[in-house]
């Protein structure tokens, strides 16, 4: 089929002028690890996302409140050393020499388009631009390859979990997937939205399979069940299921499915007629697919979306047969790569490849993902459908002021937070290429009233530079709780009231650690974090 070569690729998405938004490159750099265990060596630059309500011209740094000339940044008791993905995460490819057949097989993108660079990119692994670089890398080896994904490449709903998962299915098809699973998230689109862009042109040509999923009817009607194609003188099938327990996830009347052993007993046995490797792709629970391994042992590979968020370093046999089962981890920051060779002795050889930055960053993806990020600015979040809701505390504590008015009352702490990484937080989306400051996903940990996962705005939060200036940073309500109500006691007599508020703001070491940090300082946006290393940043006493 088309393995090996890119295939022809419709950009009809993207337009001439997003074409042109070109990301900055970055500087090559040799690492000193030598092929075939170096494919791309460089030092990307730091990265993230960014939005604002409706759309006018971008904001620039300077057009953020100015800091005092005199402010320094505090010293950080925090010392880590140069980052090297190879002393790091360790060579790949060791004494492979070129295979038969290179099989990639990634999953779970969970929309994860592109790594956060809040802790630095180079720290950081996964996204759509390192993959395509890896497989380019491969490719100009003169490996002939096969691609394949689980599925997953979504994670929330609504338009910008939409928009995420057509960029993906853009870059997917510019990289030249062979065959994708359908995941539980996209499952959950509009089925007409969804049909717009897992259909092929012509019938039986999407790139996107099921064995026992349907669209607007039975499986098979609008994407493939299986797929059958030549790759590196070897005929490969694949089919894909969906699990019955992610199925009963679903509650999309225009979505059709049927238990997936019984599609298989069928479509397992017509693979084997005619392929000479067979791989099912299980977006199932580790359970489920290894019952289904057992059940078809004479599969070659069984690929699950289910399992630690980082695949294994060694490949794993189902005991008792011949079947290579395959975990593909968290949000594709490791690809697994599968080499076969005519060696008797080792016909299979198995490389968990992590994502760094010893991959260079793809010109072309960057430039579709700043396209993406002009998309988002356009929008707004009225166009996301980002809409407010009421914060748990709102009735007790009041709406959110600002770390300004917290300044009255509380200088010293005030100068500590003003001097931190947490003040600049705006500063930081603004700053980067292309600016992440009307992105929900980055405003949710760089901006004040947020909720960090739901990625939604609170009442009374950040709702954009020009909007609410004073909101623009990671403040004191985003640990402490809205201030209003405790801002406006202080301005009273209520001394009851006055103790009341105080006392439902104060939060100690332990709160911060174990339910505050966390929501933000997570293993995806911050790997490194341990909070007895950052919390002499941001330590303060509530003494006036």
């Amino acid at each position: 089929m088309f393995v090996g070569t890119s295939p022809r690729y419709p950009w009809s998405l993207m337009t001439a002028a997003l074409a042109v938004m070109i990301a900055a490159g970055c500087t090559s750099s040799d690492s000193g690890n030598s092929p075939p265990d170096e494919p791309l060596e460089s030092s990307p630059p730091a990265r993230d996302r960014g939005p604002q309500p409706k759309a006018p011209a971008p904001l620039a740094v300077a057009d953020l409140p100015a800091l005092p000339a005199s402010e320094k940044r505090r010293p950080s008791r925090r010392v880590r050393k140069p980052f090297d993905p190879i002393r790091d995460n360790g060579p790949i490819f060791v004494g492979w020499p070129a295979p038969k057949l290179g099989i990639v097989i990634t999953g779970r993108l969970d929309g994860y388009l592109e790594p956060c660079g809040c802790a630095g990119l180079d720290r950081m692994r996964g996204g759509l631009s390192r993959r395509q670089t890896l497989i380019e890398s491969l490719r100009a080896r003169g490996w002939p390859l096969a691609l394949l994904d689980v599925g997953g490449l979504s994670q929330r709903a609504g338009p910008q979990a939409m928009l995420k998962f057509r960029v993906s299915v853009e870059a997917m098809t510019r990289m030249g997937y062979d065959a994708i699973g359908l995941g539980t998230a996209e499952l959950r689109f509009p089925a007409a939205e969804l049909l717009t862009l897992v259909a092929g042109e012509e019938a039986g040509s999407s790139r996107f399979i099921s064995a026992n999923v349907g669209l607007f009817g039975p499986a098979g009607q609008v994407t493939p069940q299986k797929r059958i194609f030549q790759a590196g003188g070897m005929t490969i099938g694949v089919t894909s299921v969906l699990g019955k327990k992610y199925q009963r996830e679903i509650h999309n009347p225009d979505v059709e499915m049927t238990d997936p052993e019984a599609v298989l007993s069928r479509l397992v046995g017509e693979l084997q007629r005619s392929c000479d490797l067979m791989v099912l792709l299980a977006h199932a629970t580790e359970e489920e697919s290894l019952a289904l391994a057992r059940r078809f042992p004479v599969l070659d590979v069984v690929a699950i979306s289910d399992g630690p968020p980082v695949p294994p370093a060694e490949p794993v046999r189902i005991e008792g047969g011949k079947t290579l089962l395959v975990q593909v981890g968290e949000r594709v920051k490791d690809a697994i790569v599968l080499g076969l060779f005519d060696d008797p002795e080792q016909r299979l050889k198995y490389q968990r490849v992590p994502l760094d930055s010893r991959f260079a960053p793809s010109t072309e993806v960057e430039a579709r993902l700043a396209g993406y990020q002009e998309e988002i600015r356009q929008l707004g979040l009225d166009g996301l459908g980002v809409r407010p809701m009421p914060h748990p505390r709102q009735e007790a504590l009041g709406d959110f002021v600002g770390a300004d008015k917290c300044a009255t009352c509380h200088e010293a702490p005030f100068e500590v937070w003003r001097k931190s990484g947490h003040a600049k937080a705006a500063r930081t989306l603004v700053g980067l290429d292309p600016p992440r400051q009307f992105d929900p996903e980055c405003i949710a940990c760089h901006m004040t009233g947020w909720h960090p996962q739901a990625c939604i705005p609170y009442e009374s939060g950040y709702l954009g530079l020009d909007v609410t200036p004073t909101l623009a940073a990671v403040g004191c309500e985003n640990c402490h709780g809205p201030g209003g109500a405790h801002a406006a006691a202080e301005a009273g007599a209520n001394e009851s009231l006055k103790e009341k508020l105080q006392a439902a703001m104060r939060l100690t070491p332990a709160e911060a650690e174990q339910r505050i940090c966390p929501r933000c300082h997570d293993a995806s946006n911050s790997p490194d974090f341990e909070f007895e290393a950052y919390w002499p940043d941001v330590a303060h006493s509530a003494d006036k």
